[in-house]
């Protein structure tokens, strides 16, 4: 019994080690929510994100915000819409994104052709969207500027499109500022992490212990970005346990002291180094 923790312990040591020379923080934080996740689960982010959306077509509304909680889910429920309806399309607005990057994007998605004057550009994107109105689910959208949502309530005004902007809470408080976009704005989501209860709803058939679940949580603070970020790093040190051989670990094995280490990893250092959570 004593060889088998010695080599449990050796293993993990060296697991955690290598990970942490391989940059694995920064693979894996650039990594997760850039595509679908093989797990995806149904949030109630992902809920309430839909919601909006679907009350926001009911009204006509010209502009959706959804904002709140970084990594909590934003991207993963529009790119989710936007794989289930043939009318939404889905982008990420760019560091320094101004007006003609915008049409220039809009355009892009849709099957006309046009010259490089901005006002062709506009009246043939506004003929199209008229016959065909499309839900723009824009990721991303604290990079706007005023100009930049002008023209998207310029575009929905003169179209029946909608405008879907997945922000930071700062955008919120910018919107305010400027009457005209506000009143387009009337549906305002706000996500926030996951709570505890939901956690263990939702993951509590993927084999970990009730125990482990509390500590995923506690460290990741609820954040969905990084409580994937955690759940590759102890499937990795799995596998990666289990090809030196020996006795096999299982995600029911696992521990939450397993569970602290290893989010040295992918959790902030103050974080994953409180002395409050369990061993």
């Amino acid at each position: 019994m004593s060889e088998v923790r010695e080599l449990e312990r050796a293993s993990f040591s060296r697991f955690v080690l290598e990970a942490e020379r391989r940059g694995r923080l920064e693979e894996l934080q650039g990594s997760i929510g850039t595509i679908l996740p093989a797990d995806f689960k149904a949030t109630r982010t992902v809920e309430d994100v839909l919601r909006g959306i679907s009350v926001g077509r009911r009204i006509n509304a010209s502009l959706v915000l959804i904002a709140g909680q970084n990594g909590a889910g934003k991207t993963t429920a529009l790119r989710w819409y936007a794989e289930r309806h043939e009318d939404a399309t889905y982008w990420e607005a760019r560091a320094g994104y101004h007006p003609k990057h915008v049409l220039a994007d809009i355009i892009r998605e849709l099957p006309v052709r046009t010259g490089e004057g901005w006002r062709m550009q506009t009246s043939i994107a506004i003929e199209y969207l008229s016959a065909h109105p499309r839900v723009f689910l824009l990721d991303e959208a604290q990079r706007l500027n005023y100009d930049s949502l002008d023209l998207l309530k310029y575009v929905a005004d003169n179209t029946g499109s909608m405008f879907v902007l997945s922000a930071s809470p700062s955008l919120a408080a910018r919107i305010d500022k400027w009457p005209d976009i506000a009143s387009r704005c009337p549906v305002r989501v706000v996500v926030r992490p996951l709570e505890l209860d939901e956690f263990v709803e939702l993951f509590q058939a993927d084999g970990f212990s009730l125990e482990v679940l509390r500590q995923v949580h506690r460290l990741s603070r609820g954040v969905l970005r990084t409580i994937r970020a955690l759940m590759v790093i102890l499937d990795e040190f799995i596998v990666e346990f289990n090809a030196a051989g020996g006795k096999q670990l299982r995600r029911g094995d696992l521990t939450p002291g397993h569970v602290l280490e290893l989010a040295r990893m992918v959790v902030p250092v103050p974080v994953a180094g409180d002395a409050g959570g369990e061993r």
